[in-house]
């Protein structure tokens, strides 16, 4: 809508196929630099958060706060199961106190139960990546494992909806933390 902060995403998938077939997606955002810079935070509450290499458990020390472009840098990716609000909303944002600016994204889990986050923090090819969807990046095995890969039906319909927005002034960030953080207190579990 002209002149709002946010876009809203409506996606419809059918399966036109005669068989089930996976139902695989991902909301592919990379927000770089200047959003992304030493200190840009991660918001988001999770059940579970585990790295890409081993599948180990991983706290928000791991992964919430970014570093600054590295010399040697290597990727991380981390795989969150988030918590919801009361409505069953999930809330993440990417907030840059120095700037006063963030981006959130916002969605109901029952559609996007997961949330993938990737971390390049390489000099000059620094970037992040949040990438909210219904499985996780790393492959059909790895869905198949831990029971997140879906299908769709022949004939079934699925829509998936999600408002991105940008944050501005530090009044806007706080305010977006303590949404999440009244929200969740009393929310529910993602599948």
């Amino acid at each position: 809508v002209l002149g709002e902060n946010r876009v809203r995403i409506g996606d419809r998938i059918e399966n036109l196929a005669a068989d089930p077939s996976p139902l695989m997606f991902v909301y592919h955002c990379n927000p770089g630099f200047p959003l992304l810079d030493q200190g840009t935070r991660l918001v988001l509450h999770s059940r579970k958060s585990t790295e890409w290499q081993n599948d180990n458990e991983v706290s928000p020390a791991d992964y919430a706060v970014a570093k600054g472009p590295q010399q040697a840098a290597h990727d991380d990716v981390y795989v969150h199961r988030p918590l919801t609000d009361r409505q069953g909303h999930v809330h993440v944002g990417l907030l840059n106190d120095k700037l006063g600016l963030g981006l959130y994204w916002k969605f109901k889990c029952n559609e996007i139960p997961i949330v993938n986050h990737w971390q390049h923090f390489h000099k000059g090819t620094y970037v992040t990546g949040i990438e909210p969807g219904n499985c996780s990046v790393l492959g059909r095995a790895w869905n198949r494992k831990h029971k997140t890969l879906q299908h769709i039906e022949p004939g079934e319909v699925r829509e998936f909806n999600m408002e991105i927005g940008v944050l501005d002034g530090t009044r806007e960030l706080r305010a977006f933390e303590r949404e999440v953080k009244r929200g969740i207190v009393g929310g529910k579990n993602s599948p």
